[in-house]
């Protein structure tokens, strides 16, 4: 009954993405997360940043193993951040709403070690292709994924529930 009546008062639910969105079986508005604007220059060395929770269902050995199968696995882990460098993830949940708006060239099957280390080998040895994608993803980060324009849809369904 508790969930019911919680559902029941609830004006809009707002999800992080479709993926999260599908299983609730009601309308809903989707808003995806925004990303801060980095204030920075942009990195050109190879660096290596795993950003997930720590939960089994993320397969973080998947990822571990991945960068261990790659020819730059000697190389040094850095943190950098994500708006300012090409991506590869796992083909599934919101990444392909996240990731996959730029190409899906970089999206790799899910538990798939192999493929994801090819794909960390290729952008690691392709500067030309990390600049592109990097740029490509900075842009539609700027362009819809910033928190400005996050906080403008959230208002605007704020106002929408108001009325």
């Amino acid at each position: 009954m508790g969930a019911r009546f919680i559902r029941a008062s609830l004006a809009r639910q707002i999800p992080i993405s479709q993926f999260v969105a599908d299983p609730i079986g009601e309308p809903s508005t989707v808003l995806l997360n925004g990303v801060p604007v980095p204030h920075r220059t942009i990195a050109t060395d190879i660096g290596f940043l795993m950003a997930q929770r720590l939960e089994p269902e993320k397969q973080t050995d998947v990822d571990i193993e991945a960068r261990a199968r790659t020819s730059l696995r000697h190389q040094w882990w850095w943190m950098v951040v994500a708006a300012e460098v090409p991506v590869i993830a796992a083909r599934g949940g919101a990444h392909t709403e996240m990731v996959g708006i730029v190409s899906d060239r970089w999206l790799s099957s899910d538990g798939d070690a192999a493929e994801a280390a090819s794909m960390l080998g290729a952008l690691g040895h392709d500067a030309e292709a990390r600049e592109h994608n990097g740029g490509q993803f900075r842009a539609v980060q700027r362009q819809r994924l910033s928190v400005d324009i996050h906080v403008d849809c959230l208002e605007a369904i704020y106002r929408d529930v108001a009325r």
